[in-house]
């Protein structure tokens, strides 16, 4: 991102290993997009009211040619849930990178299009906020279905006409401390559970198409089939909030040795690693794996 006037950056693809700049895009608004695939960008518009010209959304910006003029900053807007929000961002985005360069032969990867991506959006009142799961193939698939228009301001694409089977939406009640990492299609959430023991769990959800039909064909893993939100948790006036994509969800409890110090999860293809830290010296002082 180019720092410019205005409060807006422009995003450039630069080939660090010619040190050109390969693309470019029109100067946005937002501080902090992130790649949807080489030639798009995404990055989120806030809103805040229940007025379809401010509600939120992910808006998606296109990459052209170094030495082009880019038609307009944004291609495609897709309209988020209409709550009354405090904020919309990306989680974890350091996690949200693209790797284009193919694997060796024998050598796993994810595929890009199952790349997850997470938005968390935090109601106005601080009461509550939702993250929402898309996988990358939910944008890239529309757009491939509908090109964009050179010179056309960017259509809305409702909530309905793609979040809805393309998207999973969890509600987190008020606004607890918790941390996420997400990895290929992959998410973990490090969540403090209250009750009798207190027990930090952390909650991974994996939706990687393969793996959840999978698991649907030999009955086994915790499959999620899509969830629900109640009315009483999207606000006053809103309904309910469905959402269709399945998941796997599974559960792993922090050791007890690591209680009492900075915890932090990190996330891979087939582990979890966990890392206690020292509060002061932010040194490792404890480490512990598992394998999912």
């Amino acid at each position: 991102m180019v720092p410019g006037s205005g409060g807006k950056s422009t995003p450039t693809l630069r080939n660090w290993t010619t040190g050109l700049i390969e693309a470019t895009g029109t100067p946005i608004s937002s501080a902090r997009p992130i790649f949807l695939d080489t030639r798009h960008i995404l990055y989120t518009a806030a809103g805040g009211r229940r007025d379809a010209a401010d509600q939120a959304r992910l808006c998606v910006a296109s990459l052209v040619p170094s030495g082009h003029t880019p038609a307009q900053s944004c291609s495609y807007a897709f309209a988020l849930p209409e709550f009354l929000l405090y904020g919309v961002s990306f989680v974890d985005t350091r996690a949200c990178t693209l790797e284009t360069t193919p694997a060796r032969h024998g050598c796993f990867y994810s595929d890009p299009d199952d790349r997850l991506i997470s938005i968390e959006l935090i109601f106005i009142d601080w009461s509550g906020r939702f993250i929402i799961d898309v996988p990358a193939r939910t944008l890239t698939r529309y757009i491939a279905a509908h090109p964009a228009v050179p010179g056309q301001p960017a259509a809305v694409v409702p909530w309905d006409a793609w979040g809805t089977h393309g998207a999973r939406v969890t509600h987190c009640p008020g606004y607890t401390s918790m941390s996420w990492a997400i990895s290929g299609s992959r998410r973990a959430t490090l969540l403090p559970r209250s009750g009798v023991d207190n027990t930090t769990m952390l909650t991974v959800l994996d939706y990687s198409p393969r793996r959840v039909a999978r698991a649907i064909a030999r009955g086994t893993g915790n499959v999620v089939r899509g969830s629900e939100v109640p009315a009483e948790n999207t606000g006053a006036g809103f309904g309910a909030l469905r959402t269709m994509l399945s998941c796997i969800s599974t559960e792993i409890p922090v050791p007890d040795r690591l209680a009492g110090g900075m915890l932090r999860a990190t996330i891979c293809e087939n582990g979890v690693l966990f890392t206690k830290r020292d509060a002061r010296s932010n040194t490792v002082i404890d480490a512990w794996a598992y394998t999912i």
